[in-house]
């Protein structure tokens, strides 16, 4: 029978020569070197011998002082690992095995990124047949990172660089403090990259150089592990080469999980992993991976990270495990987790930590059994006491317990409580899986990092005080202890990693940014952090959407108003250099484009200020619509607005003036027209004269003499003022009360009031004063002298005097101004300014004071008029202060009206009056006057 013929291929972990079968395609050898299990595959079989490459020198570690991230091991396999367990299966097995044709990765679509912008690199921290990793510093952040690479002709392998991918994307989804980090990733002109969290520190291979680690500390690592290996699995992705080598331990013993290049995610491996493919270490991979790399799954991590355990608490390598070597209180825990098949291991990370958590304390699993004792036995010390005594004469412990059922004291000795008949040994077993179920429930709470609810649990189960749970009290008080410990941990981790989210945020690193806070557990994020991992999530999506809209737009050269985004995009990136030239580019462009508007927006603005909206108007439309600020658009708005208004105007004016006559409701919708327009347009001179000509015909006598009150209501008061009485005849008094006064020629100020059937009649605003009875009279009889104040001591008879001498005064004959004094019902029609209430202000007496001077406040003189408070219509004084004549006579005496400073309240009322000969003088009476227009009868 004719022998195979054999062919020679190279260990891929020492690069010794191996003698291989041709015909053992598909099948495994062991190395005699180093003794790494190497699947064979067809490729290598088929190849010549002469066509057999050569075994690759596997370069000599550089390694920093006490730093590591798994050096060599990371690619290699851990070199100095062969005293305690064989190498990584090598580098061609972790990244797919050799490079054939077939395999050259042509294009990736990878950005080509320049690191060296950014990084600087100091050293080399680990190498391998593939691989390297790096020490550098990120100059951006001034922190240190670690730079993996893949060397070579491997970065031309599809299926490498695709290995080298999944565990940049495998790590980018695992945001934990116990696993390393990936800040970003990509390639530059020297092929693909990692940038990982740099630790300063030892792997976890090199502190079991050092011997067996103690077995709390040994547990106390393992189980921080298990919570990042719990949040891989979570994700749906297996490790596959976990092993001390690749666990780093940081200067506080903080261990991270990394070397993910051989992970599966289980939703789909097809493309790197063949079935029958074995990867990983050997001593520390599960028999089902052995067989097939694609059997492993979660459970398949844990074997290898129960090895790992092993190898830490016995120092010895875990080929061959010896129970025996193990503490005992760990044996039953890590026989469960080393089980060859999958179903009889723990099938989670979290539930493999939690049994490690209870192998380092004895948990209460039973109840204590109730011993049966004497009357007043110790169930201590079992010393007989009288039985009523509380506490043990020798040891002093309790004689007294707590019924479990309803509380009462009853002797320790007693199985029954003699209050409820509750017995003791069937209610312990109750009370004590209440306690275990409290228990259960506060580690459920710490694993979700609900510290709060943990420690409420916890201690409540410490306060027990029951010696038949005492076990729990134990129990919770180291529970209690470890909490607070963590709580404050992961509180300052919490807060670490908040600060170094900033920092990458600051140097617009987003992705390193939200990767740094997805560490932060949610139930430690305060709000602002919540809040802050929020607007970075804004922000990111805004710079995406920012920078491809600028790309859009500078493509189509719509340039327009362009630079506020892009100084937002240099806001959000400003580590884009490209969108700072830009922003520089944009400034230019746009103050070319300043220049041409701006000259425009003068020119416009000038002809504006001279009242030319039309020039202005065809100034700014010169400039594309595209080209105008909006200050610019505002402005051709504006300009449209006063054409269109202009334009309509002398329309309005056309076809008013074309049957050469005018209405008088068409005038003043004119003249309001032009007044409206020259509010927005001052200056416009053709529309000022139209105005001017409209106001000056609406002041001639009988032009509003059939204008309708809506019409002449639309006026405003200081038109209507100038107005003929006989045209404001026709408003109601809501119109004329907002009319200013008119003042005659000595300062008199009259109100226009509509009244009765003869139209409008104007009263003085204030009682006649001293000063104004002076200069029509000569002198006055006023006992107290002042100006302001009213002039007293005048009889009826003085006062029709006062207004015949002023009417006949030239200045008033002139403006054909005739004095009266009031009716009866014209006062009273002014005084109550529209009101029936007993006053003007209505009917609170209380309310008098505001308003009038009388017998309560007068100080018993008369006051200046107008100190106190108007009716409605404007009118002072109406009520108090002094009595006002009246021209109505009652026989022969004349009616007095408004009552006076020495008058009561009732005095002053609107409807009250009274009456004297015209001769009465008294220092109590005073008048005020009517005027009389032309055309108002007297």
């Amino acid at each position: 029978m004719t022998q195979p013929e054999k062919v020679l291929t190279p260990c891929p972990s020492c690069g010794a020569k191996l003698s291989v079968p041709s015909t053992a395609g598909g099948k495994k050898i062991r190395c005699p070197k180093c003794q790494t299990v190497v699947a064979i595959t067809e490729d290598m079989v088929n190849q010549p011998p002469e066509m057999v490459a050569p075994p690759a020198a596997v370069p000599k570690q550089v390694q920093g002082p006490e730093v590591s991230l798994g050096g060599e091991n990371t690619f290699a396999g851990a070199q100095q690992e062969k005293k305690y367990a064989p190498e990584s299966l090598g580098d061609q097995a972790t990244f797919g095995g050799k490079l054939g044709s077939d395999d050259v990765v042509i294009d990736d679509d990878m950005e080509i990124v320049d690191l060296a912008g950014r990084y600087k690199v100091e050293g080399v921290l680990g190498k391998g047949g593939m691989g390297e990793v790096q020490l550098a510093t990120d100059n951006r952040l001034g922190r240190k990172v670690a730079i993996k690479r893949i060397r070579g002709d491997a970065g031309k392998s599809r299926t490498v660089v695709s290995r080298f991918l999944t565990e940049a994307k495998s790590i980018a989804t695992l945001n934990h403090a116990n696993i390393v980090q990936i800040y970003d990733y990509g390639r530059d002109k020297t092929g693909p990259f990692l940038i990982l969290e740099y630790v300063d520190g030892k792997s976890l291979f090199e502190r079991c150089q050092e011997g067996a680690i103690p077995l709390e500390e040994a547990v106390d690592l393992i189980c921080q592990v298990c919570d990042g290996l719990g949040k891989a699995h979570d994700a749906g992705i297996i490790h596959r080469d976990l092993k001390p080598a690749n666990v780093l331990l940081t200067k506080d013993g903080v261990p991270k999980l990394t070397d993910f290049g051989l992970a599966r995610v289980e939703t789909g491996d097809t493309d790197q992993t063949m079935s029958g493919a074995v990867l990983g270490t050997l001593d520390f991979m599960p028999p089902e991976q052995r067989r097939d790399a694609t059997q492993a799954d979660a459970r398949s991590d844990l074997w290898s990270l129960a090895a790992t355990l092993y190898q830490m608490v016995t120092g010895k390598t875990p080929k061959i495990i010896k129970f025996k070597d193990v503490p005992h209180s760990l044996q039953d825990v890590l026989g469960k987790a080393l089980e060859d098949e999958k179903d009889d291991r723990f099938q989670t990370a979290r539930e493999f930590r939690d049994a490690l958590k209870t192998c380092l304390t004895t948990a209460p699993t039973s109840p204590v059994p109730v011993v049966e004792l004497g009357a007043g036995e110790c169930a201590k010390c079992r010393t007989r006491n009288d039985s009523n005594r509380k506490f043990c004469s020798k040891c002093a412990a309790p004689l007294r317990v707590s019924c479990l059922q309803c509380s009462e004291p009853i002797p320790v000795w007693d199985n029954v409580c003699g209050d409820c008949g509750g017995k003791q040994s069937d209610l312990l077993p109750t009370r004590v899986a209440e306690y275990g179920t409290r228990r259960e429930q506060a580690e459920a709470c710490l694993s979700d990092y609900q510290f709060e609810s943990a420690l409420k649990l916890a201690r409540a189960v410490a306060a027990v005080q029951d010696e038949r749970l005492a076990q729990y009290k134990s129990w919770a008080e180291s529970f209690i202890t470890e909490t607070e410990a963590e709580w404050q941990r992961q509180q300052e981790s919490a807060q670490q990693h908040f600060e170094e989210a900033q920092k990458h945020r600051a140097a617009f690193d987003y992705q390193s940014s939200i990767h740094a806070m997805d560490q932060i557990p949610k139930g430690m994020r305060t709000n602002s952090m919540t809040a802050y991992l929020q607007q970075l999530h804004d922000d990111r999506k805004e710079s995406e959407v920012l920078i491809k809209m600028i790309s859009d737009r500078v493509q189509r050269r719509d340039l327009d108003d362009l630079l506020e985004q892009v100084e937002r995009a240099v806001e959000l990136r400003g580590d884009r250099a490209d969108l700072q030239k830009l922003a520089q580019q944009l400034k230019d462009y746009e103050k070319k484009q300043r220049q041409h508007r701006y000259e425009c927006f003068r020119q416009a603005e000038e002809l504006l200020s001279a009242g030319d909206a039309k020039g202005g108007l065809t100034v700014i439309q010169s400039v594309k619509l595209k080209d105008l600020r909006p200050s610019d658009v505002s402005l051709e708005r504006r300009l449209k607005e006063l054409v269109a208004a202009e334009d309509s105007l002398y329309d309005r004016v056309q076809r008013c003036t074309a049957d050469g006559s005018f209405e008088s409701d068409e005038v003043i919708d004119m003249y309001l027209a032009a007044v409206g327009y020259l509010k927005q347009n001052p200056r416009h001179k053709e529309i000022g004269a139209v105005r001017d000509q409209l106001l000056s015909w609406m002041q001639e006598p009988n032009c509003l003499s059939e204008a309708s009150e809506v019409h002449l209501s639309k006026l405003p008061p200081t038109i209507l003022s100038k107005l003929p009485p006989t045209i404001l005849s026709k408003l109601p008094t809501s119109v004329l009360a907002t009319l200013a006064p008119f003042k005659n020629s000595v300062g008199m100020s009259f109100k226009l009031l509509p009244y009765g059937p003869d139209g409008a009649f104007s009263i003085g605003v204030y009682e006649v004063t001293q000063q104004q009875y002076e200069a029509v009279m000569g002198s006055n009889r006023s006992e107290l002298k002042g100006a302001n104040d009213p002039v007293v001591n005048v009889s009826w008879d003085d006062a029709v005097a006062y207004c015949a001498w002023l009417s006949s005064s030239p200045a008033e004959l002139a403006a054909g101004h005739v004095y009266r004094l009031p009716t009866e019902a014209e006062w009273e029609y002014a005084c109550r300014a529209g009101t029936t209430t007993e006053y003007s202000f209505g009917d609170n007496e209380q309310d008098l004071g505001k308003y009038a001077w009388f017998e309560t406040n007068s100080d018993g003189k008369p006051h200046a008029v107008g100190e106190k408070l108007p009716n409605g219509w404007g009118l002072y004084d109406m009520h108090g202060n002094v009595f006002e004549w009246c021209s109505d006579a009652e026989g022969s005496a004349r009616v007095l009206r408004g009552g006076s400073w020495g008058n009561s309240a009732r005095c002053c009322r609107s409807a009250f009056r009274g009456g004297n000969d015209p001769s009465f003088r008294s220092n109590s009476v005073g008048f005020r006057v009517c005027l009389n227009w032309f055309g108002i009868p007297e």
